[in-house]
């Protein structure tokens, strides 16, 4: 099986214009293992399919990439907040491409940040943490680069709760 996924995420990468290394193809499908034995018991994610979790959850989380390199500090520690993260999307795969850009994964659902806490740690992602808890009470002690989210809230919702975790010359991409 890891070769038509690792063929499916190449051709899928190659696509989206991303260049990934071996490495960074092994984590994704790590990752994704991870995902569909986790969902069986948690339910994570309505989909359960080995194919259609590679294109609707790690290449359409990577389309991410290009907009976040766009923003990437000078000093290579770029922050980055995911709101709602869930299962680790967009945020795992993208602390997977983005080794040099700095993590914090936000959920309220206990059981969605345990899983993501263990993807952390199986993974070995340096450069990510999982943080349980309601974005409007957060408190980090910096503000962000930037705010990502796939599926939080209304937009004008997801801007009022994050607007204070933003840094003054911060961006949000949803």
């Amino acid at each position: 099986m890891q070769n038509k996924n690792f063929e499916r995420l190449s051709e899928g990468f190659k696509a989206l214009h991303l260049s990934v290394n071996e490495v960074n193809l092994e984590k994704m499908d790590k990752f994704l293992q991870l995902l569909l034995k986790w969902n069986k018991v948690y339910n994570l994610t309505s989909i359960n399919n080995e194919t259609e979790a590679i294109d609707k959850h790690l290449l359409d989380s990577a389309t991410l990439i290009p907009l976040l390199k766009e923003f990437e500090q000078p000093n290579g520690k770029t922050s980055v907040m995911d709101v709602g993260c869930g299962g680790g999307l967009p945020g795992i795969p993208a602390a997977i491409l983005l080794p040099n850009f700095r993590f914090t994964l936000v959920d309220t659902v206990a059981k969605k940040i345990a899983f993501v806490s263990q993807a952390i740690i199986n993974l070995k992602l340096l450069n990510a943490q999982a943080v349980n808890a309601r974005v409007e009470s957060y408190c980090p002690e910096e503000k962000f680069d930037l705010i990502t989210s796939r599926a939080f809230a209304s937009i004008s919702t997801f801007i009022n709760l994050t607007e204070k975790h933003l840094s003054k010359n911060g961006r949000w991409i949803v």
